[in-house]
This record gives structure tokens, C-alpha cells and sequence, in this order.
């Protein structure tokens, strides 16, 4: 292949911005690559040139702020139903039907807001800890619970008419005991939750009660 036939005629050439030149008409002899008049070097980019890069580098800063600005604006856990637990969050003091104190009861939003983390503590010494979140991803409440006695329940549900309701299993001396256990405000007050907690070692036949305290939020009055 020859040195003129290397070289595209000028009209499939484009000129080229951001500082590069615009290659001249090929020559018509070796002698004017090596020799011949090298005015062209100095040659500068054309207007439009100047034109073209302003718009491209307009255009790339408006679209990195406008991304800027929804990153900014999506912030994660913050749909309704990442926000459904949220009246349980606060300090209790936890009471059995009877009226008596039966441990404090912690509940904070930690992580960016996206769990809920309780910490149980009874005047015996009892203690469990709780991991609460939305996942998204599948649509439902999850919760890990994990105590002082090396008990692990995890138990999964939703929010509906009213109240968390979250169902797992576990095992138990005579086979698997379901696990299931509700809050909800209690007449819509704020500062008063219930939580159920009833087992079936039936297969959800028939259920038992094994926990029923009333939250009641410190600070608040007692109830009489």
C-alpha cells in the first residue's frame, strides 16, 4: 500500500476538537511529507470546535448534578412500609395484665433509620436483644431475637389491620411449636402498645398465650 493511498481523502475526514489539529490534504509526493511546507502544525482547531467542547462540558456538569440531587433525594428505609414499626420505637416500661412491672424495654431506629433495635432487661437479670427491618426486597418484616439463655427466634410478617404480626417456628420437646407474636397501639394512643406473643404446637389449630405485656411509654402515667 502506497503512502497516498494510507491517507483518507479529505472528505471522510472530521475535524478533531479538544485540542488536536486537522490533518492537511494529502500530499501528492513523499518529498512534501518529510520536506514540504509544515504550516499546518500551527493550525488552529476550528470554532465550532471551541463551540462543541463548551456544550459537552455544560451538558456532563448539569446531568452529574441533576444524579447528584436524586441520589440526594432517595434516601433508603424511607417508604411507608420501612416506616411501619415505627410507633414501637421508644423507652417502655412493660407490665404484665396484673399491672406489674415486668422489665424496661428499649427500642431504637439505628443504621441510617433501616433497624430497629430492642433491648429487653427484666429486675431478675433477663435480658434479650431484638433486630428488626423491612426487607424490601421480598416485602415483608423480619425480626432476629437472641437472649441471655442462648435462644435464637426469628419470625417474619407484616404490617395488617392494625398491627405488626410476625410468625416463625421453632422446636420444641414434642416438635415444631409455631411462634407467633402482635403489636399494636392500644386504642391509637401513642404512648401504649400491646404485645401478644401465642404458641401452637399444633400446626396453628389452637393457640396459647405465653406473653401479654402492656408498653407503657416512660414518662407517661402509669395505667390505674
Amino acid at each position: 500500500m502506497g503512502l497516498e493511498s494510507a491517507i483518507p481523502p479529505a472528505s471522510w475526514r472530521v475535524p478533531l476538537c479538544f485540542g488536536a489539529k486537522e490533518l492537511p490534504d494529502a500530499p501528492h509526493s513523499t518529498s512534501e511529507v518529510h520536506g514540504g511546507d509544515e504550516s499546518h502544525d500551527s493550525q488552529d482547531p476550528p470554532a465550532h470546535c471551541s463551540v462543541l467542547s463548551l456544550l459537552l462540558a455544560l451538558s456532563s456538569g448539569l446531568l452529574f448534578t441533576v444524579a447528584t440531587v436524586e441520589a440526594q433525594q432517595v434516601k433508603p428505609c424511607s417508604s411507608p412500609e420501612a416506616g411501619a414499626f415505627d410507633f414501637w420505637v421508644g423507652e417502655w416500661e412493660v407490665r404484665t395484665p396484673g399491672g406489674n412491672v415486668a422489665g424496661q424495654n428499649g427500642i431504637q431506629k439505628i443504621l441510617n433509620g433501616c433497624i430497629l433495635r430492642e433491648s429487653y432487661r427484666t429486675p431478675t437479670g433477663y435480658a434479650g436483644q431484638s433486630f428488626n427491618i423491612f426487607d424490601a426486597s421480598r416485602g415483608v418484616w423480619h425480626q432476629t431475637w437472641v437472649d441471655v439463655g442462648g435462644l435464637l427466634l426469628i419470625l417474619e410478617g407484616s404490617f395488617k389491620e392494625g398491627a405488626m404480626v410476625l410468625e416463625g417456628e421453632t422446636v420444641g420437646t414434642h416438635g415444631p411449636v409455631r411462634q407467633r407474636i402482635s403489636w399494636y397501639q392500644v386504642d391509637e394512643n401513642p404512648d401504649r402498645v400491646r404485645q401478644l406473643w401465642e404458641t401452637s404446637a399444633d400446626g396453628g389449630k389452637t393457640w396459647t398465650v405465653a406473653f401479654n405485656g402492656l408498653y407503657v411509654r416512660v414518662g407517661t402515667s402509669p395505667p390505674p
